[in-house]
């Protein structure tokens, strides 16, 4: 979850534990906070088997970002945060109703070992992933 406080214009993100800062308006206080901002997409349908974990591909770069970087890996993309700090992250997975197994949306490590976060469905028609992490 994301709120903007309309009281010091601050961006916070629920952590799971407590509200971390995002980005800041400057007002009330607030402000200091330097959001950053990337945006890729996926450019067509892809093949996601219920079997084994796929890393998606996301073809089209919407925002460019001087931090965050998108790398080949696999058949997809992996991102690598440059900067200290806290992320909001979001993926959505949209797959056919009806569907035999699960499908989900994970966020992992560089070893592809550790899940911080993740959404399934089972039988579609989708799942999404909110993160807020530091």
């Amino acid at each position: 979850m994301i709120i903007r406080e309309t009281d010091t214009g601050n961006w916070l993100g629920w952590s799971g534990s407590t509200w971390v800062p995002l980005a800041g308006g400057g007002g009330g206080g607030g402000g200091g906070y330097v959001p950053v901002k990337g945006e890729w997409r996926a450019t067509t349908d892809q093949s996601i088997p219920n079997n084994t974990n796929t890393p998606l591909a996301y073809g089209t770069e919407v925002i460019a970002s001087a931090v965050v970087t998108r790398n080949t890996f696999g058949v997809g993309h992996s991102f690598t945060l440059g900067e200290d700090g806290c992320y909001a992250i979001s993926g959505i997975g949209r797959f056919a109703a009806g569907a035999a197994g699960t499908r989900f949306v994970g966020l992992y490590n560089t070893a592809d070992t550790t899940t911080w976060a993740a959404d399934s469905n089972d039988g579609g028609p989708g799942a999404s992933l909110p993160y807020v992490g530091c």
